[in-house]
């Protein structure tokens, strides 16, 4: 594959993520939102604090050293601070989406 290829391949790849992301909070979002009684804020802050746990808790997987024994501390970091910028993407769907309604 020529670099050019690989380029467009990458590029194809990152806006699926992106999609992914954007479909994924919408969806988190629209199940808090379903439950009677719960308002835009309180599902918002519902959502935020679930990435926040989905965060820890990769945090937790990538420094567990039973689960990535070859990997080294930096290695690691670098793991997981790609994850925290995929978390803290997501979390800027929810903060969009629910700053016209709050």
């Amino acid at each position: 594959m020529d670099s050019a290829k690989l380029a467009l391949e990458i590029s194809r790849l990152k806006i699926r993520c992106e999609i992914h992301e954007a479909l994924l909070a919408k969806t988190t979002l629209a199940m808090w939102l379903s439950i009677p009684g719960t308002s835009t804020q309180e599902a918002r802050v519902a959502v935020l604090e679930e990435f926040e746990s989905i965060a820890e808790g990769l945090r937790k997987t990538f420094f567990s050293s039973e689960k990535y024994p070859d990997l080294d501390d930096s290695e690691k970091a670098l793991y997981y601070e790609e994850m925290r910028e995929i978390v803290e993407h997501m979390k800027s769907y929810v903060n969009l989406l629910t700053s016209k309604k709050s």
